[in-house]
């Protein structure tokens, strides 16, 4: 694991982090599911890019999907820390939450609303399938590929 770096960024700030990791602590980081880039391709003073943020986006649906599993209970899948750090990604996550939506539907409704503001897509009358097809039909006016 030569080069190993740590890259954390926090979804809230946006902020990025690097530090250089022993191959013990680069074996430990990704054993317990963090990210980890070998021979990164950006500085510090570089923004996260657009793949990256993906990637967290990929990541944290997943765990959000681990963590979520046994409840039936909808509103405790909207509590859950992970499904809010989801949301604190910004307008920017938008298109992926479509394309989950659209790929493996799973209830993003109240993360829709809270990233696009828009209200008055759905009723609470709409059944799931009913309230995901508005809303990719919302999606696709908007112009996003899905």
């Amino acid at each position: 694991m030569k080069n190993a770096e740590l890259i954390l960024m926090s979804a809230l700030s946006s902020t990025l982090v690097t530090a250089p990791l022993s191959d013990e602590i680069a074996q430990s980081v990704i054993t317990s599911n963090a990210y980890y880039f070998s021979e990164t391709s950006f500085s510090n003073d570089e923004a996260p890019s657009e793949l990256n943020l993906k990637k967290e986006f990929d990541y944290l649906v997943e765990q959000w999907r681990r963590e979520t599993l046994a409840s039936s209970i909808v509103s405790a899948r909207y509590r859950n820390p992970t499904y809010r750090k989801i949301i604190s990604m910004g307008v920017q996550a938008v298109p992926w939450v479509l394309s989950e939506l659209r790929d493996r539907p799973d209830r993003w409704f109240s993360a829709l609303v809270e990233l696009t503001g828009e209200r008055k897509i759905v009723n609470e009358t709409d059944s799931f399938q009913s309230a995901s097809e508005k809303w990719l039909k919302w999606g696709r006016e908007q112009g996003y590929n899905v």
